[in-house]
């Protein structure tokens, strides 16, 4: 017998289970290239070592030169799999399942012929993917879908037959990691309450927006438009009832729509139509090699199929969707205009996100595009974790800077220029970069690990898929989604434990579920509607200057405001800053780790206090004596904050300013020196009552 490779008659013992399966490899070597390449036979070991040698003399069989395995094999694969996956988790921890326990067995070919996934795997490529599922209702499913949208990094989401109504929160599902659009069922779309519904799911990353103007009331249709690089990706999600999916009416409504969105189509963009039509007649076969026709001999066709083919072969889209459900039908098509045909994948998606229909095989839809590259500043202050800042460190290179050179600067613009270029310095050193928030909150280190094997096991099985990648990557899949479902309980447990120590923590939870944070996707203001961040900024600006006065004072207005002041009541001599009175002011301002518009926030200020005490003072004396304030100094952030009503209403937002740390303290100066001068001449309020 010969020796498969990796196994040696000195080093390991012969294990008679490896020794059948490479010879079953050897004898079908030439006939089948399903097991090729055998010098890979080796990366069999840990998973075989799991499986017991009886269950595969029983399960591997040879069978017309491929290999299969019986269902009385994945019985038992799945009852111990349940009772591996109920086991205590400290098996991690002790190194009895490793991450060799997932690795790759040799490549194969993949089972279904329509696309090869491992050509989206290419490199300098970037795919938008997209998820897609019939998930026959959400209500009961909710904890169960927004776990699997954890666990997952889909770009896009898409999801027919919903059940969703106005009392179910979008933040229940998908967190605040996507926006999402919905068209549920109600009285306009369908004369049942229950049932139907549509849903889009889009990565914050991306700029989107939903068009209404084109989708009828009474249709279960959903239009989304996504900013991608250069081009935009339209996106459309229907679902057709049974009762309607002979109604010739819904399908030419449903091709206007797709027409309407193709005459807001550039040159390269995409359109990308996913849903239920509920066409089991239509027996769809993969003739060409790019996308699939209805076979015209074993197709039924009615008026309303013959009225969709004529629709969109007139709108000249391609129907790439042959992932069949357990009665060999397509009742989800997958449709994308002839020009982007080439750059549209599409196939079953490794696992679900809920339930599976076994009439809609959930899909994994794919699409070759360039995301948009964001311009990020090197020096980004917004990017430093300032609570974990080293206040040891930022305090020695703070006392070994020479302060003295600022004596050399007669601007006073030019002195701060200098300040704030050694503070930035000091800065970056002494503090350390923002950490990303652990997502999900209740991850930790194991669980981070077993997402990394997951993922691993899941990219080979995307480049090639066999039974036996499938197998590993269901067990890697598993064991992730229990432990990751035992620790979430946890959290929830833990959570409503800490309502009375730890209110905030509770309420913080709490409004995940219910409070969207950030702008929404489309804001408008006075029938002017913005969807990219300089476009909402620049609506923003629009509103907030209306309210702002940037007329100067006039020397008029002045003296009249004076004529009621008793004259010399403070002079410019009187305000001379000292170090005693800057480490005062200092220590009075509000602590704040946010830096606003300046270098260090106050919080920090606070503690660096007696060693930048000295530049200030002769900064803001160089400032009086100057009578200049500096420019620097008189940049800030506005804040938005919204009031109430319609959140896509610009008018419904106010803006709060907000100050660097230096600006803060010396208005404290300022403003304590005009209280002590006048506090004879103003009669102060009287205290409130206790």
């Amino acid at each position: 017998m010969t020796l498969p490779p990796g196994d040696s008659g000195g080093q390991r013992a012969p294990d008679p289970v490896k020794y059948m399966y490479f010879n079953c490899l050897q004898k079908t070597q030439g006939m089948c290239d399903f097991f090729s390449p055998l010098d890979q036979s080796i990366h069999y070991n840990a998973i075989f070592d799991k499986w017991n040698e009886d269950d595969y003399c029983e399960g591997f069989t040879l069978f017309n030169n491929s290999c299969i395995f019986d269902a009385d094999r994945d019985n038992r694969d799945s009852q111990r799999l349940h009772q591996y996956n109920s086991e205590d988790y400290s098996a991690f921890d002790s190194g009895e399942y490793q991450e060799a326990d997932f690795i790759s067995p040799p490549s194969a070919p993949p089972l279904s012929q329509q696309c090869n996934p491992s050509d989206l795997t290419k490199e300098n490529q970037d795919v938008l993917r997209i998820f897609y599922q019939n998930v026959r209702g959400l209500r009961t499913k909710i904890d169960d879908v927004y776990l699997a949208i954890s666990e997952n990094d889909y770009d896009v989401y898409v999801l027919t037959e919903t059940w969703l109504d106005s009392r179910i929160n979008s933040l229940q599902l998908f967190g605040d990691s996507y926006t999402v659009f919905r068209t549920d069922r109600n009285s306009n779309n369908s004369v049942r309450q229950r049932g139907g519904g549509v849903l889009i799911a889009v990565s914050t990353s991306f700029v989107c927006s939903q068009i209404t103007e084109v989708v009828p009331v009474w249709l279960e249709t959903l239009l989304v438009k996504i900013a991608i690089d250069t081009q935009h990706v339209f996106i459309a999600v229907l679902y057709i009832s049974p009762e309607k999916r002979l109604d010739c009416d819904v399908m030419r409504a449903q091709l206007e729509v797709f027409e309407a969105a193709t005459t807001r189509m550039r040159t390269h963009d995409t359109f990308l139509i996913l849903g239920d039509f509920n066409q089991p007649n239509l027996v769809w076969k993969n003739y060409a090699q790019d996308y699939a026709i209805a076979d015209p001999i074993e197709s039924v066709f009615t008026p309303a199929s013959r009225t969709l083919l004529d629709g969109v072969a007139f709108l000249g889209l391609r129907q790439k969707n042959v992932v069949c459900n357990h009665q060999s039908r397509c009742l989800d098509l997958v449709f994308v205009n002839k020009d982007c045909c080439s750059n549209c994948l599409v196939s079953e998606a490794p696992e679900t996100i809920a339930v599976l229909d076994v009439f809609h095989p959930a899909l994994c839809v794919e699409l070759t595009a360039q995301r948009i590259v964001e311009f990020m500043d090197e020096q980004n202050l917004n990017q430093l974790d300032y609570r974990r800042t080293n206040s040891v460190l930022l305090r020695d290179l703070l006392l070994q800077v020479d302060w003295s050179v600022l004596e050399q600067f007669t601007d006073v613009n030019d002195a701060v220029a200098f300040y704030n270029q050694i503070m930035m310095d000091c800065v970056l050193i002494a503090v350390p970069p923002r950490r990303a928030p652990r997502k999900p909150p209740w991850s930790n280190g194991k669980l981070r690990h077993m997402k990394r094997i997951r993922a691993r096991a899941l990219r080979a099985y995307t480049r090639q898929r066999c039974p036996f990648l499938k197998h590993s990557f269901t067990i890697a899949s598993n064991r992730y989604r229990n432990y990751n479902k035992f620790l979430y309980n946890l959290h929830i447990r833990s959570t409503q434990q800490s309502l009375r120590q730890n209110p905030r923590k509770f309420w913080k939870f709490v409004n995940t579920k219910r409070k969207q944070n950030g702008l929404p996707s489309t804001i408008f203001l006075d029938g002017v509607t913005a969807t990219s961040p300089i476009d909402k900024c620049n609506l923003f600006a629009q509103h907030l200057s209306s309210v702002f006065s940037s007329t100067p004072i006039t020397v008029a207005q002045i003296e009249q405001a004076l004529t009621n002041v008793p004259p010399e009541i403070i002079s410019m001599d009187i305000l001379s800053v000292s170090e005693q009175l800057v480490v005062s002011a200092t220590s009075r301002v509000k602590p704040s780790f946010s830096p606003g518009p300046g270098i260090i926030p106050t919080a920090i200020m606070k503690r660096c206090a007696d060693v930048i005490a000295a530049p200030l003072t002769w900064l803001f004396n160089l400032s009086f004596h100057q009578q200049c304030f500096p420019i620097a100094w008189k940049q800030s952030c506005m804040l938005l904050v919204f009031k109430k009503g319609d959140k896509s209403n610009v008018v419904n937002y106010r803006g709060i300013t907000s100050l660097c740390a230096e600006s803060k303290i010396f208005e404290t100066i300022v403003n304590e020196a005009l209280s002590a001068a006048c506090r004879n001449y103003i009669r102060m309020l009287a205290p409130k009552r206790k």
